[in-house]
């Protein structure tokens, strides 16, 4: 949880017990991925990729990459770079399993698939 207070300091802390909570209804959550990048064993680096389902485009569901993170430390080694590219393959995968995600949208930035 350390990690995401590199994306926003200024947020409040949370709860250790609501934060525990969060994570785990996160990693529940059908088509969310987090994914994890270390250096060693400490966390540096996150994304997360959302499959949302749809009602427009024929009921193609769209996708999000969100919360990208690198520790303040490890800034500018590549490490966002290397995993939101991992969050695209992943939604890539799925549209290749029939999750066929019409439109990727990445903090802003709109990417059509």
């Amino acid at each position: 949880m350390t990690l995401y207070r590199h994306l926003n300091p200024t947020d409040p802390v949370l709860d250790e017990a609501i934060a525990e909570e969060g994570f785990s209804a996160i990693l529940a959550q059908p088509g969310m991925t987090v994914f994890i990048g270390f250096a060693g064993e400490v966390a540096v680096a996150t994304v997360t990729s959302v499959v949302v389902p749809n009602l427009t485009r024929n009921g193609a569901p769209y996708a999000l990459i969100e919360n990208v993170v690198t520790h303040a430390d490890h800034r500018k080694r590549g490490y966002a770079h290397r995993h939101r590219p991992r969050g695209r393959r992943g939604l890539e995968r799925r549209m290749l399993q029939g999750d066929a995600a019409y439109r990727l949208q990445e903090s802003g930035n709109v990417a059509l698939l």
